[in-house]
């Protein structure tokens, strides 16, 4: 199976880094134009030139996703750019961290704003472009932190991403047919993001690998490519589905 996205225009939230990032470069190594986007403009535009260095084409749009006036814009000018929008990855993100009855609420609201409120605005702009281009498909992030597992201190995260369930199935209901949403569930998948919380859990990288049954940590690359499939051709009788891309991690006894 080759997936093409020869002639299409993908937008990726979040996509100055890792599985972002990784999701970025696949869609246009597999014919796309894409809209790289995040708050890290110099990130942003490092990511778009090692899209253009490999033959592709992509361009950086500046996106706060807690502020809905900016995903507006960020979707309006990727059709007025590009004159089309035929899949999106939403993968904006923050974590704080903190015991339940210690975390602030302003850090909590700051964590539901990007992450799940942030992917509402989205799709509140997205599905109605993707439709007036004759369809396509959106995928969200969320995690198996929230989306299978609690995890100690980090509430405010595996809400927002338990929330994120919920909000795609909605979606896919309300979006079809032209439009399809899923969601792909990641854990201990090496970013930048992921090393912070396996410092703050106090998990090496070490003790993943020792306990994942696939004998490895995730790449970026793992997960951007469940992406890719679910927002393909090939995947056009999927939608409300949740994917999950952890190398087993969550089927086993405990870590």
């Amino acid at each position: 199976m080759v997936l093409s996205f020869k002639g299409k225009v993908a937008l990726v939230v979040g996509s100055t880094s890792g599985i972002g990032r990784a999701a970025a470069v696949g869609f246009a190594r597999q014919g796309a134009a894409v809209v790289v986007s995040g708050r890290r403009e110099a990130l942003g535009h490092a990511a778009v030139a090692e899209i253009k260095g490999a033959g592709g084409e992509a361009t950086y749009l500046h996106v706060d996703v807690r502020d809905p006036a900016s995903v507006a814009a960020l979707v309006a000018e990727t059709v007025q750019r590009y004159g089309r929008l035929d899949c999106a990855y939403n993968n904006a993100g923050v974590e704080l961290y903190g015991l339940l009855t210690d975390l602030p609420m302003e850090q909590f609201d700051e964590v539901i704003s990007t992450n799940l409120r942030g992917t509402m605005a989205c799709l509140k702009h997205e599905i109605p472009a993707i439709r007036e281009a004759g369809g396509g498909a959106i995928v969200n992030a969320s995690s198996q932190g929230g989306a299978s597992v609690g995890v100690p201190t980090n509430g405010a995260y595996t809400a927002a991403k338990a929330g994120l369930i919920g909000l795609t199935k909605t979606a896919a209901l309300e979006a079809a047919p032209l439009v399809r949403v899923n969601c792909v569930t990641a854990a201990n998948i090496a970013s930048d993001m992921a090393h912070a919380a396996w410092t703050s859990f106090g998990v090496t990288e070490e003790r993943i690998v020792h306990h994942s049954p696939m004998g490895r940590v995730g790449h970026p690359e793992d997960a951007a490519n469940a992406v890719l499939f679910l927002c393909s051709d090939e995947a056009s009788f999927i939608t409300g589905s949740v994917l999950a891309v952890d190398g087993g991690w969550v089927i086993q006894p405990s870590l």
